[in-house]
């Protein structure tokens, strides 16, 4: 049985589903801890799975949730997760350890090549990234996928008590995890809510507008701030309609520098706020650097911490927001 399945009577005892919430996401959070970080882990005899993104070919938040995967696989099938990752910015710069053991060389060469489907015997897999070929096999791609996050059936249970898409609450689970800042990242972020988001006081929206090659490769069609916008006015209207305009916050982040422009010419009376330097760094020819790295991953984080969120689906970076959202 996975190694949560002890807690799963939980819910006979938490009754109110906020308490039900809390415990259920405390239990999760401990089992995914305890299977990469337990004192019974032994790193010369410990089952691995080598999440594997030596062929990835897109951007930061697409191969988080690439190692997303491999966590939630790591965890159901009681394997540590251990990260190959020769071409990406070190992992300990921006977050704490996945796991208590580091990569061995020689065991991930030796790896079996790990099978989604199949209770494997093999003590080291290796899950490897799969980029779908001009997004022609994304159907088959997602499907392979997302086995790896069918929730354990005792979570089940628990989660659609309090939860309407169990899926994606564990999914949140799973990337607030992953996402665990390195004491230099969070002293950044820390920064960033004191000073550029006001103290991150609520009520606030974040609003993430992906432009530039998600647009100019047609990945996904071009949408007007507007857009955006009228989703905001409705939220507010409908949770806060008596919240004055100059009230109203925004957390504006974009991958476009004429989007902060646009949004305060036209919405004057709101007030937004902005990473300084975000747009600018999110760039294609600095997006990869240490800097852009980090300012993307602040923003992903901050609008993490909104109350509402409006994005687009085909963008990661607003995906990974909504996911986090599920771990208030």
């Amino acid at each position: 049985s996975p190694p949560y399945g002890a807690a799963a009577a939980a819910s006979t005892y938490h009754l109110d589903t906020a308490a039900l919430a809390q415990r259920t996401q405390a239990r999760v959070q401990a089992a995914l801890w305890r299977a990469n970080h337990g004192a019974d882990v032994d790193c010369t005899t410990a089952r691995k799975l080598y999440c594997s993104l030596r062929s990835a070919a897109c951007g930061t938040t697409c191969k988080l949730h690439w190692v997303a995967v491999c966590a939630s696989a790591a965890l159901q099938s009681q394997r540590v997760l251990v990260l190959h990752n020769p071409s990406w910015t070190d992992w300990h710069s921006l977050f704490e350890p996945l796991s208590r053991c580091a990569f061995d060389g020689d065991e991930y060469t030796a790896g079996a090549m790990f099978q989604w489907q199949s209770a494997q015997a093999d003590r080291v897999v290796v899950a490897h990234f799969t980029q779908p070929n001009g997004y022609r096999d994304r159907q088959e791609l997602r499907d392979e996928l997302l086995l790896p996050y069918m929730l354990p059936r005792d979570v089940y249970d628990d989660v659609r008590r309090f939860h309407t898409d169990a899926r994606v609450w564990w999914v949140g689970q799973v990337v607030a995890y992953l996402l665990r800042p390195s004491p230099s990242l969070r002293v950044q972020l820390d920064a960033v809510r004191r000073d550029a988001v006001d103290g991150m006081q609520h009520p606030i929206v974040g609003v993430h507008v992906r432009r530039t090659d998600k647009v100019t490769v047609k990945e996904a069609r071009f949408h007007e701030l507007t857009e955006y916008m009228d989703r905001v006015e409705v939220w507010y209207m409908l949770h806060y309609p008596g919240l004055r305009d100059e009230h109203r916050r925004v957390y504006l982040a974009s991958d476009d520098p004429n989007a902060i422009v646009e949004a305060r010419r036209r919405y004057p009376t709101y007030r937004f706020y902005e990473q300084p330097r975000s747009a600018q760094l999110a760039q294609q020819t600095s997006r990869n650097t240490d800097d852009g790295v980090r300012s993307l991953l602040i923003d992903v984080y901050v609008l993490g911490e909104c109350d509402f969120v409006v994005g687009t689906m085909s963008s990661s970076v607003s995906r990974l927001a909504y996911e986090l959202m599920q771990t208030p």
